[in-house]
């Protein structure tokens, strides 16, 4: 199964969207007024339709894909030789990846870090990709959608020699701190998504071992770990 290459298309979820309230019977000869209609932000949105924003977990009943959907920033340094290893931990509603190569922690004119940007700006890591053919494969749902669709997160990156921890909650930052450091170039991302959206949907490590292994016959030379929460 090459899971990399659905047939899924991102641009169906459509974020920061205009929707007429689904409370309301669409009746084509009346007229609607700006009370009918709502702005959602793009973390309204994947909260209030996740089952748009990830049609696929809910065809496919269960969230293996998950851990890999947030990668493409590891892919993209795979292809640069800067990541070779990743290592995933699993539980049935909760994941943990680590891999070797840091995210920029350099700031933007607003003060806000690539890291965090990633983590909070849709297809922010799609987008800014030194191989943008990396974002086209391996990234159609976003990290910053599965960060917004997550009951809590937490980002740790060390990036030359800065280091920052982001905690977020359903999406929301909660808090950041970035300290210097001499410890070796780093990631990991600690994700619970939010069982509310995603009702009766978990991750078996079975599933993600099998999304590794294909992984791995692509990318040669990447070494993906994966081990069970205990």
């Amino acid at each position: 199964m090459r899971w990399l290459r659905g047939s899924d298309n991102p641009k169906k979820c459509l974020y920061g969207v205009l929707y007429i309230n689904p409370s309301i019977q669409v009746n084509h000869m009346k007229e609607y007024s700006e009370t009918d209609i709502k702005t959602l932000s793009a973390r309204e949105h994947v909260r209030s339709r996740p089952g748009i924003c990830f049609e696929n977990c809910f065809r496919q009943q269960h969230l293996n894909d998950l851990p890999f959907e947030i990668l493409c920033h590891a892919f993209d340094e795979y292809f640069d030789k800067n990541c070779d290893k990743i290592s995933i931990e699993v539980s049935s509603f909760d994941f943990t990846v680590v891999y070797d190569a840091g995210i920029s922690l350099e700031q933007d004119s607003d003060g806000i870090t690539r890291a965090e940007n990633i983590m909070t700006r849709i297809y922010a890591c799609r987008n800014e990709k030194k191989h943008l053919a990396v974002g086209e494969q391996y990234c159609r749902i976003g990290l910053a959608a599965i960060n917004y669709a997550s009951e809590k997160s937490t980002l740790t990156t060390i990036s030359g020699s800065l280091k920052g921890i982001f905690h977020f909650e359903k999406g929301e930052l909660l808090s950041k701190e970035i300290s210097t450091t001499e410890e070796k170039d780093m990631t990991c991302i600690y994700l619970k998504p939010d069982a509310t959206l995603f009702p009766g949907l978990s991750l078996a490590i079975d599933g993600v071992r099998e999304n590794a292994k294909a992984i791995e016959k692509e990318l040669a030379g990447l070494t993906i770990q994966i081990t069970e929460k205990k």
